[in-house]
């Protein structure tokens, strides 16, 4: 795990820090996710994101794997502008920085939880996924993200300024959507 992280860190080889990132997801994914948090491990992933595409892919599946852990949840927050970049994309990465999105936003963690609610850019993804998805579950998902920073005041004038205020109506309102959806939409609006 040093090893990989060391060659994070330090090799400016494109593939040999694509092997690297490669090879701390595949650990990662056997079980070893609070070694690879413990090592600094998301900070030199999250210095290959915005690079090579690969890298950055290889990258983005291990900091998915390890956001499973609330332990690297204050780390993730440090690349968060670089996370909401990259989830704005429309490659093979999106999904994953999504999805670790989700998880900074409902995992607990209090220092992400505050980068999540003062990020303009991440509350206003949110949104957008909130309204512009088709799928009832990305949509729930991004509703659940919303109730948990809607907490933070500032929090609540990015979701209004984002739109949030028409598309948590239409979340409230939608029989596509499961009750509990329904009924945390409505708990954010009630909040703003």
């Amino acid at each position: 795990i040093s090893a990989c992280v060391l060659v994070l860190t330090r090799s400016k080889d494109a593939e040999v820090q694509t092997a690297a990132a490669a090879t701390l997801a595949c650990i990662s994914e056997a079980g070893s996710k609070a070694e690879i948090v413990a090592a600094d491990g998301v900070a030199a992933l999250l210095s290959l994101l915005g690079g090579d595409a690969a890298g950055e892919l290889e990258s983005a599946r291990a900091l998915c794997d390890l956001s499973e852990i609330v332990d690297s949840h204050a780390a993730l927050a440090a690349g968060l502008d670089a996370l909401v970049k990259l989830a704005e994309e429309s490659d093979e990465s999106q999904t994953f920085a999504i999805s670790i999105l989700h998880r900074l936003a409902t995992g607990g963690d209090m220092v992400a939880l505050g980068a999540m609610a003062r990020s303009d850019s991440a509350i206003g993804l949110l949104v957008k996924q909130m309204s512009a998805s088709n799928e009832p579950v990305e949509r729930s998902r991004a509703v659940s993200s919303l109730l948990q920073l809607c907490g933070s005041d500032g929090s609540k004038q990015s979701i209004a300024t984002a739109g949030g205020l028409p598309a948590l109506v239409a979340v409230a309102e939608s029989e596509a959507v499961s009750p509990a959806a329904r009924h945390e939409a409505a708990l954010v609006l009630a909040s703003l």
